[in-house]
């Protein structure tokens, strides 16, 4: 197999796009994008000639090889998006055979199996076992036909660079400052900037052209310790009600989940790093803790057992994966978060 980046994949889209493709990583929507370059290429009787196949794990190949050896209708290409693969739960028969199958795709197919990081990591344990994608036999023993794709989150230099464009191609003037402003401010999270992007070129055009620091911190508000205390301190009472007025108060305020997940996170991690014994000094002097947050945090802390904390950190971890990964509700996905976490907290099963 090679592994390659999203900048090597979109050579092949030009040259040549056939073959069996692995789609893994963290950019959820730099993955969906490619997906759909490679679909439209098929652009003969694409109702016959382009599929979706969700596997089903009872019986996961022989569904895949019977759409993979059908043959076209009108059309030199084809296109087979599969879905729900789980390569962890294969049989060692299983694997042996979805590799002889991903070593025989015809010359007029492109076939690309998806995963979403959350369910299969491309790095780190599965979800729920301690397996790792590359010690996988149907992952390790993969043909060197096959190309696989990690799709990882684009560096801020690169977004500032693709926003640039993407302003200046549709009629939008800016200063770099403010294109950064607005990346930043995103925190690499492609779904939200491109959403808020398209917001903004509107609003931009419909004045002046230019996009302003006053449009972005409309589109896309700073998150301060002041706004969030709150949250915070709802978390770390482990009082859920009065956690979820303020989730629901931030958000009418336009703050995105995924900043809002950090505020979470953090709460958690700053009850852990205090139970642990860290001095106030040492707290302030590092992670920025005023003694008397240090001291209130530390009285919370005694009443909470160490497991449930680190329960809590991994299911903040989960829900960053999934808000990052996959198209479920990201106010849901909070709401639950908030809920589990003051719930564990609190000692309750």
């Amino acid at each position: 197999m090679t592994v390659i980046g999203a900048k090597e994949l979109k050579a092949r889209l030009s040259a040549h796009p056939t073959g069996a493709y692995l789609f893994f990583g963290e950019e959820e929507h730099l993955k969906r994008v490619y997906l759909s370059r490679f679909r439209a290429l098929v652009t003969s009787s694409p109702e016959f000639n382009v599929t979706t196949l969700e596997v089903r794990e009872d019986d996961p190949i022989s569904p895949i090889y019977a759409e993979v050896m059908r043959p076209p209708f009108l059309s030199d290409l084809r296109f087979l998006d599969v879905r729900g693969l789980a390569l962890h739960r294969l049989t060692d028969k299983q694997a042996e055979e979805f590799c002889a199958l991903v070593s025989e795709v015809p010359e007029d197919l492109i076939l690309i199996f998806y995963f979403f990081e959350c369910d299969v990591p491309f790095s780190g344990n599965i979800p729920r076992t301690q397996k790792k994608l590359k010690d996988l036999p149907a992952f390790k023993n993969l043909p060197s036909s096959v190309t696989v794709v990690n799709f990882t989150h684009p560096t801020q230099s690169e977004l500032c660079a693709y926003y640039e464009a993407k302003f200046k191609s549709r009629g939008v003037e800016s200063e770099k400052r403010i294109i950064d402003l607005f990346c930043s401010r995103g925190a690499g999270d492609m779904v939200l900037l491109e959403n808020e992007s398209e917001k903004l070129i509107a609003l931009a055009r419909a004045t002046d052209g230019v996009l302003t620091q006053e449009m972005v911190d409309e589109a896309l508000p700073e998150l301060n310790e002041t706004m969030v205390y709150k949250l915070s301190d709802a978390i770390e009472s482990t009082d859920c009600a009065r956690a979820l007025k303020e989730y629901d108060t931030l958000r009418k305020m336009k703050f995105e989940p995924i900043p809002l997940l950090a505020t979470v996170s953090r709460s958690v991690a700053n009850l852990a790093l205090v139970q642990g014994g860290i001095s106030e000094m040492d707290a302030e002097k590092t992670f920025g803790l005023k003694p008397f947050r240090t001291r209130t945090l530390k009285e919370r802390a005694r009443k909470m057992e160490p497991a449930r904390l680190a329960s809590c950190l991994a299911l903040c971890s989960e829900v960053d994966r999934k808000l990052k990964n996959t198209a479920l509700d990201g106010d849901v996905l909070l709401q639950t978060l908030i809920a589990d976490v003051c719930r564990m907290l609190r000692g309750e099963t």
